[in-house]
């Protein structure tokens, strides 16, 4: 099943897809499936795409702000200067883009070159294996990369996690309810689907996703 992946338009709203939206669903079933592969419990995938849905609005090919580098600015991939890049926001981008090489479906997207349609299941497996060396325990969440991978902790306390060890936006107190309630979302659209490989989407929707209710709507 491919990755919904979009380019951008003059407004932020657009930059990627709504929390609730069968692309934004699709997507975090994605995480799902690949994370969920290497381990990780569904509490810890939920509170991780209630993260992803603030960063990056679900879309892997997001650059900040909008502002797609070109393939040889180093200077804007190398430094933090408003150019993070992917689902998680990777910033630098060259957290990503520099490590990234070598997992399948890696292509990062530029302004001058059309990134790969799959480049989230890369940037997911780079997470997965390279997660902690950016993990740094902040503010009591005295937690472990792969204590956090594994955990059954409740969902609203692991996206907290997450937002203080992984992500640290300068506007954390406001992000921990907002966030909190994306993790408990995404739990209920995954709670269920086993992970692993899914079926190539063909006309309509798969019939595993058929099976959860509120994906039916769209």
């Amino acid at each position: 099943m491919p990755w919904y992946v979009k380019d951008y338009t003059t407004q932020a709203s657009t930059w990627g897809y709504a929390e609730g939206s069968l692309e934004a669903n699709s997507n975090a079933l994605m995480i799902w499936s690949i994370l969920g592969a290497q381990g990780w419990s569904e509490n810890a995938v939920s509170a991780v795409c209630g993260n992803i849905q603030h960063e990056s609005r679900m879309n892997p090919w997001l650059w900040q702000s909008g502002i797609k580098l070109n393939s040889n600015d180093y200077s804007g991939i190398h430094t933090q200067n408003g150019h993070a890049y992917g689902l998680c926001q990777w910033d630098p981008a060259s957290k990503y883009i520099d490590n990234g090489t070598g997992y399948a479906g890696y292509g990062p997207h530029y302004s001058n070159q059309t990134g790969s349609f799959n480049e989230g299941d890369a940037q997911m497996l780079y997470l997965n294996a390279q997660g902690a060396s950016n993990w740094f325990p902040r503010g009591g969440h005295n937690m472990t990369f792969n204590e956090f991978k594994n955990s059954m902790l409740s969902v609203s306390y692991l996206a907290e996690v997450w937002l203080y060890n992984y992500e640290f936006p300068g506007n954390i107190q406001q992000q921990i309810p907002i966030r909190t309630a994306s993790a408990n979302y995404y739990y209920s659209v995954i709670h269920g689907v086993p992970p692993g490989p899914t079926p190539t989407r063909r006309k309509g929707m798969p019939l595993w996703m058929k099976t959860i209710p509120y994906l039916n709507q769209y």
